[in-house]
């Protein structure tokens, strides 16, 4: 062997380590870079990834099929056979609204008139047309009213009896010893006729008794506008004496005719008409 033999062994074996050792560089850099490319790509779920895989499935569209001729259009409905009623959802109450709303609807409700109280004839004064449908509420016939007065029906449910001089006839207790009309079981006198009654008697129409009234069958009597009247109370005992000579006083008629005094108000004494003075 020679020298130069045994030199050329070495370098084709250096060689050849050389280009195994570059391709295995070259293998380990693709390795990584495929590496590095699946770790760097997100992982999607399982469940979008199949979808995504997978067309996504649509409702398939209904096709109307046309009518047959000649077939009526509630053909293919169902109808309720006889006897049988259709059954429809239950309505349930309506809703309610709010409290303001319903305030509101209250308010805006009509309210209902008010009943009307059937009139009766004021004690005093009053619409004329009023108290003539209303005065007097029957007429009795003279002989009606004769017996009446005869029988001293005014002396009814222990009222005043009387006395004999016009200084008794003050009373003690007024309120006690007074009567009214209804009291007494009505008027049954004489009744003066609205014509006359219209003109010269009521509120407002008042006049002066004069002379002292006198005494007949323990009742004071006195006169006014053509007719006589009979004092069936006694007369209130804070009255002054001479009442009669000084006051303004008028009769109405409320259920019965009474005497009224200008100076006392409210204070009525029931007088009966006794006759119509000739």
């Amino acid at each position: 062997m020679n020298w130069n033999q045994a030199t050329a062994t070495p370098r084709t074996g250096s060689v050849g380590f050389r280009r195994s050792s570059f391709l295995y560089l070259l293998l380990a850099t693709g390795l990584m870079l495929c590496i590095d490319q699946v770790y760097a790509q997100p992982a999607q779920p399982d469940g979008k990834q199949d979808q995504a895989d997978k067309p996504q499935d649509r409702p398939a569209r209904q096709t109307k099929t046309p009518p047959a001729p000649g077939a009526k259009p509630d053909q293919g409905k169902t109808r309720p056979q006889r006897g049988q009623t259709p059954q429809t959802a239950p309505k349930g109450p309506p809703p309610k609204s709010p409290d303001r709303k319903q305030g509101d609807q209250s308010q805006r409700r009509p309210q209902p008139p008010p009943q009307a109280t059937p009139a009766r004839p004021p004690a005093r004064g009053g619409n004329p047309g009023d108290r003539a449908r209303s005065y007097p509420p029957r007429i009795p016939t003279q002989r009606q009213w004769r017996d009446w007065e005869r029988q001293r029906n005014w002396r009814r449910n222990g009222a005043w009896r009387g006395q004999p001089t016009w200084q008794l006839g003050r009373a003690r207790n007024w309120r006690a010893d007074h009567r009214t009309w209804v009291q007494r079981g009505g008027y049954g006198g004489f009744y003066i006729p609205w014509a006359q009654f219209s003109l010269s008697f009521g509120a407002g129409r008042f006049f002066r008794i004069g002379p002292q009234p006198i005494i007949v069958d323990g009742y004071p009597r006195f006169q006014y506008g053509g007719y006589s009247f009979l004092m069936v109370d006694p007369w209130p005992e804070d009255w002054s004496s001479d009442w009669y000579a000084n006051d303004d006083v008028y009769i109405d008629y409320n259920d019965g005719y009474y005497l009224y005094n200008r100076r006392y108000p409210g204070v009525g004494i029931a007088v009966s008409v006794v006759m119509p003075v000739s």
